[in-house]
């Protein structure tokens, strides 16, 4: 019984195995006038691809970061009251009209755009600061200018004079400390 399965098994592979081989004349007679690409054009295809699409990817980034600053920097110039405070002392001839006699200062200062409720003073000196809270006797409405004189406790040699500009904001005093003014070059009237 085994010599007929065996034979018949045998038969059966045979055919199998020339129709494969049929196969692979038809395969090979279909392709055998076309040839691969080279590996070192498919190297620069393979560079060429990805060049182009990190361009697309770099460009997409560019305009989504450029959105989102634009975003982040509206929210900020919508700000606060202060934004507007600018306080400079006046100069004339290429002199700063702000000098010291005694214990008092005496300068020329105008306001921006932007009214201000009061002017407050440090003067820093070799041995030690003065404060003074308010050195207007009246608020300074916006584009005018004024004179202004006020008294501060010894401190030494001056070095420094900052003045800072201060706002009414909802009936509280505000401190617009990145509009102040600083002022190093002192001289004595």
């Amino acid at each position: 019984m085994n010599g007929p399965f065996i034979l018949v098994a045998h038969a059966n592979l045979y055919i199998v195995e020339k129709a494969c081989h049929e196969k692979k004349k038809q395969v090979s007679w279909l392709f055998k006038d076309r040839k691969g690409i080279s590996p070192l054009v498919a190297t620069v295809l393979l560079i060429a691809f990805s060049v182009a699409l990190g361009a697309v990817v770099m460009s997409w980034g560019e305009t989504y970061i450029e959105e989102k600053a634009q975003f982040v920097s509206g929210q900020s110039e919508v700000g606060g009251p202060c934004d507007a405070a600018a306080v400079a002392i006046i100069i004339v001839k290429d002199q700063l009209q702000l000098c010291t006699r005694g214990s008092n200062i005496d300068m020329f200062i105008e306001n921006g755009d932007q009214a201000i409720k009061g002017l407050k003073s440090r003067v820093l000196g070799a041995d030690g600061v003065s404060l003074t809270e308010n050195v207007l006797k009246q608020p300074l409405p916006a584009g005018e200018s004024l004179k202004v004189t006020f008294q501060f406790k010894p401190v030494g040699q001056i070095t420094q004079i900052k003045l800072t500009p201060v706002m009414d904001v909802n009936g509280q005093d505000q401190f617009c400390t990145q509009s102040e003014t600083i002022i190093e070059d002192i001289r004595t009237c």
